[in-house]
């Protein structure tokens, strides 16, 4: 009787320790996933913020260029104005 109690307590021991360490390997597990997750979104956002930034710079270069060429035409402009002026006062 005596032996049966103590192979029993063995028994139970083991399965409670193989239990415990599969546990610990699901709860391991789990918190790889999460990691990952959360290195997966802010790699996400890196690429986002990157993709705003460059088509805001592109943007602001259009217009700046845009701005540039306006202002040579106008320039031009009244360069022709002012030669026809000069024209008509000869």
């Amino acid at each position: 009787m005596v032996v049966l109690r103590r192979r029993r307590k063995v028994e139970e021991e083991e399965e409670e320790e193989e239990e415990e360490e599969e546990e610990k390997k699901k709860k391991k597990k789990k918190k790889k996933k999460k990691k990952t997750k959360k290195k997966k979104k802010k790699k996400k956002r890196r690429r986002r913020r990157r993709r705003r930034r460059r088509r805001r710079r592109r943007r602001r270069e259009e217009e700046e260029e845009e701005e540039e060429e306006e202002e040579e035409e106008e320039e031009e402009e009244e360069e022709e104005e002012e030669e026809e002026e000069e024209e008509e006062e000869e």
